[in-house]
């Protein structure tokens, strides 16, 4: 994996980046406040508005890059290790749009068992539901308070030419992409504490 990927938890950088192609980014590209993460948000209706702050999804930076061989979202969590999330699922997910696609990421960890799973899903315009890519994996680091989800190059690559789309890799610009986090009491349930990020834009990958 890209030497970045590997550093990202002692990255220091600015709140938003947007860079021109070509121009090297300043890593994390988003940066967020700590002890947000609960305060709840505009969905009333699944969201307990004044939540205590949870520190196991308070998001403090967020990331993106890629090698050669993989994608990679980050995001560095306040604490890992002090999720107040009893029962359920704390969630780490992104979103990439990167021209007419978009790439849908999601991390999933059961913090009182330590079961983690990761998705990614690619839609476009003409399979707007959306395909699961291959290959998967997500890395959490308690220590470093580090969340990584990787998509390897080649299975997300195939998937983009049997849908007639141009490669993702090092270069391509990821226009928009939110982060956010949030537990829950089950995988499909309503989310219980929420916390996200300002949206990266305008990035090249693997700069």
């Amino acid at each position: 994996m890209h030497k970045t990927l590997l550093t990202l938890a002692a990255a220091a950088g600015l709140a938003v980046a947007a860079t021109a192609p070509g121009t090297a980014a300043t890593h994390p590209l988003a940066t967020d406040p700590v002890g947000d993460a609960g305060l709840g948000f505009a969905r009333v209706d699944t969201v307990i508005i004044g939540a205590p702050n949870n520190p196991g999804i308070d998001i403090v930076w967020a990331d993106i890059n890629a090698d050669a061989t993989t994608l990679a979202v980050s995001f560095g969590i306040d604490d890992l290790a002090g999720s107040t999330t009893v029962t359920g699922y704390d969630d780490y997910s992104a979103v990439l749009q990167i021209g007419g696609t978009e790439i849908d990421l999601e991390a999933r960890r059961n913090p009182q068992t330590g079961d983690q799973a990761a998705t990614a899903v690619y839609r476009n315009e003409s399979n707007p539901v959306g395909i699961f890519v291959s290959g998967v994996g997500a890395a959490f680091s308690v220590a470093s308070g580090t969340v990584v989800i990787t998509v390897p190059l080649a299975d997300l690559n195939a998937l983009a030419a049997s849908l007639g789309d141009p490669p993702v890799g090092v270069g391509s610009v990821v226009d928009h992409a939110p982060f956010w986090t949030s537990s829950r009491h089950s995988p499909s349930g309503p989310a219980h504490a929420h916390d996200d990020v300002n949206p990266i834009m305008g990035y090249e990958l693997g700069t």
